[in-house]
């Protein structure tokens, strides 16, 4: 498991990141405002977890003086790096479920069914009333978690947002 992301350094917004004091749990959500680097750090977790450096190297800091490199740190504090281009060892367990998975891996519309090499979602037509379509969708999305992590409780909630009045 993924226990601290120790150091990141030259790339995108990342141009010198100590996380040392942040240690992660076996689900960390990551949040922030824009511009600071989230997207850059899902990238990061993506190429350890399909070992394709080309994606760090396609976010290098611009102008930046420093080479990109990552030292992460996993179960009883064997560390993982990123440096000269590579990474050390691949890490496949790790899962990034943000919008590129998303993008890659869900997918409605005219389509009824979608194939990857990894799992196969089938979503409602938009066409159907808003409500069910939302809870198709939930359900879609739990089931592809579960054939991604092979756990069966994950939890996906959509609710109603009340505009505020005043």
């Amino acid at each position: 498991m993924l226990e601290r992301i120790s150091q990141v350094q030259g790339i995108g917004l990342l141009h010198d990141v100590n996380g040392n004091a942040h240690p992660l749990r076996k689900a960390t959500l990551i949040y922030g405002d824009n511009g600071r680097g989230k997207s850059t750090l899902a990238t990061i977790l993506r190429s350890l977890s399909i070992g394709d450096a080309s994606l760090i190297a396609a976010r290098k800091t611009l102008d930046g003086t420093l080479q990109p490199k990552v030292i992460l740190q996993f179960g009883s504090g064997h560390p993982v790096n990123f440096d000269a281009g590579a990474w050390s060892e691949q890490r496949s367990e790790v899962l990034v479920f943000d919008a590129n998975f998303i993008e890659r891996n869900v997918h409605s519309g005219g389509a009824d069914t979608y194939h990857d090499s990894a799992c196969q979602l089938r979503l409602p037509r938009r066409t159907e009333t808003p409500g069910r379509w939302r809870r198709h969708r939930a359900y879609a999305l739990r089931e592809s978690a579960k054939k991604w992590t092979g756990r069966p409780r994950v939890s996906t909630r959509i609710e109603k947002t009340q505009p505020e009045s005043g």
